[in-house]
């Protein structure tokens, strides 16, 4: 502290000041950035020394060594108020609020008060936002050293109904216990469908949503819809068949004696040295994947797999009615600084009840920054096909040859042919939209040359000679579900909504 500001080593942040002249209110009024970076770790400023009469400012960072930096301590400009609600006056709580160009914004407390600042001057826009309510933009005059009081009224949304149906695509019967997920910028809605299929839900924002639905013996559903007050009811039915993007929670179970590192499904976090994947599977529907430990830390060793094992397990599948079944997923692994033996093993096994095969491995070293592999794996042969098929992912980081070990799952879905045309990482044969609605454009391909599209059980739904590199297939005549897309030996494939 010298007076009334806070000189802070502030790590990867470099120095940092603030006015402290409210405590309850402290304003960065300034800073200087020592570290070319930025990480969690204690990287950067790790000491600072504002103490001399003449002003001067020196600090250590770990990296940069010594800096000698003249500061030019100035007042913060302060606001504090209280939002309410329009009509009933009660106080809100939650309420964002963000001060012209201010990246952290304060929120009001259960009073329903607000305090914050910013170095600054003359005019600022103030923006208060809270899900269900309009929001509030005004404009205050700030003066450094002065507090403002601005009270503020915000008026609530009007909420409107939505019910969403779903049904088997086969025979239009209702789906018991469907997970559905509604997705817009400020607030998402979960639910789930009742006997009849139906599950009912109460929105405030007539806007565009992002629509996942999903059962474990059907093919995910996304979607990208406008929804308002005059929707009513918007109808979804599930295509047969086993598939999960992992955007919901489908049934996955997850089994561990590893200290560190267990199997999690949401949106990954990546970490400095690429020891994890930077996003799920970009042709998916949603954002999220299983991965192995996804704490925020940059840092690679921080939550991987140690000191045991991590298996994800799937709910038991059907697969009798299948001639020739095939797995199909993406995989990411990633193992660094050894080990001296074999022990830590990426492996994927198959299991029918009764009898356990393994179908797939990745043996360390390999120490490059995770990448997604596709894997298309036949298992006529291999076991008998029963009604109780699993598919298991297994990993491990065994005591003594500890190492940074990770993995990543996405993607998974049953077909009746191989796609093993997907295991290529990068393709020249592409189809976007996707997912597709009406139509669907092929990029990428040959001309003169002719294409095919199957549906998910092999058959041949649509043909045709490709006259140009871009092509536009009309869908409309095609059911909801997964389609597959080949020119010669070139594959990629799309979800039709």
């Amino acid at each position: 502290m010298r007076g009334d500001y806070l000189v802070t080593s502030y790590y990867s942040d470099g120095i940092v000041i603030h006015d402290c002249t409210n405590p309850q209110n402290l304003v960065k009024v300034g800073g200087y950035d020592t570290y070319n970076g930025q990480t969690t770790g204690f990287d950067g400023c790790w000491g600072v020394y504002p103490f001399f009469s003449s002003g001067t400012i020196i600090a250590s960072d770990i990296t940069g060594g010594l800096f000698i930096l003249g500061p030019h301590y100035q007042k913060g400009s302060y606001l504090k108020g209280t939002v309410t609600e329009v009509g009933s006056n009660a106080p809100l709580t939650g309420v964002q609020v963000t001060l012209y160009n201010n990246p952290q914004p304060d929120l009001t407390n259960n009073l329903g008060n607000y305090v914050t600042g910013i170095y600054h001057t003359g005019q600022a826009t103030v923006v208060f936002s809270k899900v269900g309510y309009g929001p509030v933009s005004t404009t205050v005059n700030l003066v450094q050293g002065q507090e403002v009081v601005l009270d503020v009224q915000m008026t609530p949304l009007p909420p409107f109904n939505l019910q969403v149906n779903v049904t088997d695509a086969s025979n239009g019967t209702p789906i018991y216990d469907a997970k559905i997920k509604l997705v817009h910028p400020l607030i998402h809605h979960d639910g789930a469908t009742n006997a009849l299929g139906e599950e009912q839900f109460t929105l405030y924002y007539q806007a565009a949503y992002s629509i996942f639905v999903g059962k474990w013996g059907c093919q995910p559903y996304c979607a990208s819809l406008v929804i308002d007050s005059t929707t009513g009811v918007i109808q979804v039915a599930l295509q047969p068949g086993y598939g999960d993007d992992f955007e919901l929670d489908l049934g996955w179970t997850v089994n561990s004696t590893a200290h560190t590192g267990m199997w999690e499904r949401g949106v990954p976090h990546g970490t400095s040295s690429g020891s994890t994947v930077q996003g799920d599977v970009p042709w998916d529907c949603g954002t999220s994947c299983y991965v192995t430990g996804n704490n925020a830390n940059l840092h690679p060793d921080f939550d991987d797999v140690d000191q045991g094992n991590t298996v994800l397990v799937s709910p038991p599948m059907d697969l009798t009615g299948l001639t020739n079944p095939h797995v199909n997923y993406a995989r990411g692994y990633y193992n660094y600084y050894g080990p001296h033996l074999v022990d830590d093993t990426l492996k994927i096994f198959v299991s029918n009840g009764t009898q356990t095969v393994l179908i797939d491995q990745v043996v360390p070293p390999q120490g490059d920054s995770m990448q997604w592999e596709y894997k298309s794996i036949g298992l006529n042969g291999l076991l008998p096909i029963t009604s109780t098929m699993q598919i298991s992912v297994f990993i491990s980081d065994y005591d003594p040859n500890v190492n940074i070990t990770e993995a990543a799952w996405d993607e998974f879905y049953v077909t009746n042919y191989s796609v093993s045309g997907l295991e290529e990482v990068q393709q020249t044969l592409h189809v976007y939209p996707n997912p597709a609605n009406h139509h669907v454009t092929l990029s990428g391909a040959l001309v003169n040359e002719p294409y095919s599209v199957y549906n998910s059980m092999g058959s041949m739904v649509q043909t045709g000679t490709c006259a140009d590199s871009t092509l536009t297939i009309d869908l409309s005549s095609l059911p909801s579900g997964l389609y597959l897309m080949s020119q010669g030996n070139r594959v990629t494939r799309f979800v039709k909504n």
